[in-house]
């Protein structure tokens, strides 16, 4: 069994608590690296240990439900945003983002704007019909 180190305060969770995430991680790793960062973000990021332990303990459920790649997509694309919990990685594979690919604004470039009769360009704007 791996044991985790968090930066959290050890005062903040009880020893049964971080035995309970412990085990929880550890099965995490099982399913994959990505899992087990998001999982590792999640537990870092809470606030409450209960929702926390619960948290954890919904994602290894989804990852039996789902299967491993999916779940790796998922928290693959949960580590791309700044909020860490179970909902976040339902929804990812509910709505099927688990497998589409990332986009980053840097690599989609916006198509350029063609003309058509509803745009009225710059002239429109300039002329002062007063």
């Amino acid at each position: 069994m791996v044991k985790v180190k968090f930066d959290f305060p050890p005062m903040t969770y009880t020893q049964a608590g971080l035995d309970q995430i412990t085990v929880c991680y550890n099965r995490a790793l099982q399913t994959g690296t990505y899992t087990a960062e998001y999982m590792r973000q999640l537990v870092q990021n809470g606030k409450m240990e209960k929702r926390v332990i619960d948290g954890c303990m919904a994602m290894l459920r989804l990852a039996r439900i789902c299967g491993q790649e999916q779940m790796e997509g998922a928290c693959k694309r949960g580590l791309e945003g700044t909020r860490y919990n179970y909902s976040t990685i339902k929804l990812i594979i509910d709505n099927g983002l688990s497998t589409a690919p990332l986009c980053h604004p840097a690599d989609c470039p916006m198509s350029p704007c063609t003309d058509h009769e509803n745009l009225r360009g710059v002239d429109f704007f300039d002329s002062n019909p007063q």
